[in-house]
């Protein structure tokens, strides 16, 4: 990230910051010499913007190998005293593409449950590419991928939504300029995730009277659901070497989020009490905190246009933008309760 392009959001983007508000309080593993990056800005800009004076580290890893980059990544986390982290970082394919060993998923699926138990709150951008549908290498048939480690039961993933023609204000569906990652894990089911059995149980049962579903074959209908939360996830103004870039995908909506949770946080804190930690079994909870999103759906690729299966927006909860996006004035009066 540039401590210059940051300052200039701050200055331009939000006026009622304090001075120093724009600061970083600590970089992790961070390397001028690795340039300006539209993600990370687009990270940062974001989760301190919505959540000014919030203490916030910068944390970097130099990308050699997925799964052994969120192993090292992981086992540190659990050594720092960190309270809520957003990543923008997951796969919506087979892993052993990447080279993935299951011992090493294993090892980073424990160290998400170990800073569940901690009380660290977790965010993942839960996937751009809709229900990850993808064509089988013989030509014949596909496969639907939820993205991981968004998928992880410990870890609170994040879809995206954009408002009604574009017009701020107006009521929200399910993100098309790409498709907001969801669907059902193949590696963890309902019993990892209990906290949402009833919500996913509901979706599933619409099944047939939902636009595009896919065959019940296709899915696993106890896997885990995902995306647990949406927040909006088009047209972020992301100030980046100097200009303005309009950026949009999950890995905006997750550190909108996380700061949002932050706030929470702040607000306990002042409050004399713990942080909010492990988010899920709450935020299911408190399903009336969020704006339940009811149009689209995500049987859209990642810049690949409509794909033929996926699944749509639907009241409660659904793959495409979980519980919906957060009403904060609801969500800060639950967490304060």
């Amino acid at each position: 990230m540039s401590e210059k392009d940051l300052s200039d959001f701050f200055t331009n983007e939000v006026p009622t910051a304090q001075k120093g508000d724009d600061q970083i309080s600590k970089f992790v593993g961070y390397s001028y010499h690795l340039g300006e990056g539209v993600e990370a800005l687009l990270d940062v800009e974001f989760i301190m913007g919505v959540a000014p004076g919030v203490s916030t580290e910068f944390w970097e890893w130099k990308s050699s190998d997925f799964c052994q980059d969120l192993l090292g990544f992981t086992t540190q986390l659990l050594a720092s005293d960190v309270s809520v982290m957003s990543i923008s970082y997951g796969w919506q394919g087979d892993l052993k593409r990447l080279n993935c060993q299951d011992s090493q998923v294993d090892t980073i699926d424990q160290n998400w449950a170990k800073l569940a138990a901690k009380g660290v709150s977790i965010m993942i951008s839960s996937g751009d590419s809709g229900s990850g549908y993808t064509r089988k290498a013989t030509g014949r048939g596909y496969d639907l991928y939820a993205s991981w480690p968004a998928s992880s039961p410990w870890v609170t993933a994040v879809g995206a939504t954009r408002f009604v023609g574009h017009t701020i204000g107006s009521e929200e569906m399910a993100s098309d300029q790409f498709g907001s990652g969801g669907g059902f894990s193949s590696r963890f089911n309902t019993t990892d995730a209990p906290w949402q059995v009833d919500a996913t149980a509901r979706y599933i049962a619409q099944g047939s009277s939902l636009a595009k579903f896919p065959p019940a074959s296709q899915f696993d209908a106890n896997g885990r659901g995902t995306p647990d939360v949406s927040a909006l996830g088009e047209g972020y103004q992301v100030y980046v070497r100097g200009r303005i870039e309009s950026v949009g995908g999950t890995s905006a909506s997750s550190p909108a989020f996380a700061g949002m949770v932050s706030l929470l946080n702040d607000a306990r804190k002042q409050a004399g009490k713990p942080a909010m930690g492990f988010l899920n079994p709450f935020l299911y909870k408190n399903a009336n905190a969020f704006t339940d999103i009811t149009q689209g759906t995500n049987a859209i690729g990642r810049g690949t246009g409509p794909s033929p299966i996926g699944y749509a927006a639907a009241q409660g909860w659904d793959p495409a933008t979980g519980l919906g996006t957060p009403q904060f004035d609801k969500l800060l009066a639950a967490a304060m309760a």
